[in-house]
């Protein structure tokens, strides 16, 4: 069964089914369009999963904490540089600065969405500390996925522009994330105008 709830930060609902979560960053440009921070896999063991956009997050660990392992997915996948493992953990359970903008719960996916500032240096921080790790590993005789590293690329994209599958053809969405996107982004953008004052 799934649902959405805008801004909590305090779990009272069943995720027993969720068998992995993850954290979606949200954000306003300066010309006040609402983006998300979305994740380009490498070569994926599923196939037709790789070198597809999508947020940072990934399976469940026996018995975690779904909130947990959307905070430990996002650490892993985004390489730490907007958030650790424990800052995440206490921003998703206790909301302390109110940046948790939603949760969405697909049945078996948990989807939190957090406010990050809009940083195109952090995209090209990403960037360089990949090709770093990159190289690193390729001297020691590993691949990028052989060696965990998971996203590839990262980047802003227009919420807008992947609602309405309007994004150019080069940037393909993974099904899921787009599934749900297309289910739940125009309340995101919605609760983003209402919690920034923004009349669109």
């Amino acid at each position: 069964m799934s649902y959405l709830r805008l801004k909590s930060g305090h779990q009272d609902h069943d995720t027993s089914q969720c068998i992995g979560a993850g954290i979606l960053p949200i954000s306003m440009t300066p010309d006040n369009e609402v983006v998300v921070l979305l994740g380009k896999e490498g070569i994926h063991r599923n196939s037709m999963d790789s070198h597809t956009w999508c947020e940072f997050g990934g399976g469940r660990d026996h018995k975690e904490d779904i909130r947990v392992t959307a905070a430990r997915e996002f650490e892993e996948e985004s390489m730490a540089l907007w958030a650790d493992k424990i800052e995440m953990i206490n921003l998703i359970m206790r909301n302390t600065d109110n940046r948790l903008i939603a949760e969405y719960n697909n049945g078996h996916y948990m989807q939190y969405v957090v406010y990050f500032n809009y940083d195109q240096t952090m995209v090209d921080q990403f960037r360089r500390v990949f090709r770093f790790n990159e190289q690193t590993v390729s001297k020691l005789g590993f691949t990028p996925e052989k060696a965990a590293l998971e996203k590839i690329d990262v980047g802003w994209f227009y919420l807008n522009s992947i609602v309405d599958e309007t994004l150019p053809s080069e940037y393909n969405i993974r099904d899921c994330c787009l599934n749900n996107l297309k289910r739940v982004g125009l309340l995101y953008i919605q609760r983003m105008y209402q919690l920034y004052n923004i009349q669109h």
